[in-house]
């Protein structure tokens, strides 16, 4: 059974950061301002990043990730514990293009949210439109 989650987007106002953007017109603040049409696209790396620290910390139980055509086919999402190591919250192994919900099974409450490339779909690098998390309810 997945977590109940509820509440308003947590990303939106978060500050964003990556590995490393393909070029200034595709930053990876484009994750974090809610507007479907703006990017972010890494370099070609399969280990490329890209994180959003949340205005405030919270428990998150699931995200969404709008992927371009160049996505990722196998990606972590990661959330530590504040002052803490990088911690695997979820592996994507089956990944696709478009829109895809991951649920979190690990809630330590956290401001930072990553998503970890382990393996590029395409020749090009990863390519992202957005990432919405929500908080656990209850």
């Amino acid at each position: 059974a997945h977590p109940r989650t509820g509440g308003p987007d947590l990303v939106p106002g978060g500050r964003a950061s990556s590995s490393g953007d393909e070029t200034p017109d595709f930053p990876a603040a484009h994750v974090a301002d809610g507007d479907p049409a703006t990017r972010w696209s890494s370099a070609v790396a399969d280990d490329a990043w890209v994180q959003v620290e949340l205005a405030a910390p919270a428990k998150v139980g699931r995200v969404v990730l709008s992927w371009q055509d160049a996505y990722a086919a196998a990606y972590d999402v990661q959330n530590p514990a504040e002052g803490a190591t990088w911690r695997t919250a979820e592996r994507v192994n089956d990944a696709g293009r478009g829109s895809e919900t991951v649920w979190l099974e690990s809630h330590a409450e956290s401001r930072f949210l990553r998503v970890q490339g382990v393996r590029r779909a395409t020749r090009y690098g990863y390519s992202l439109y957005g990432i919405q998390a929500y908080a656990t309810a209850g």
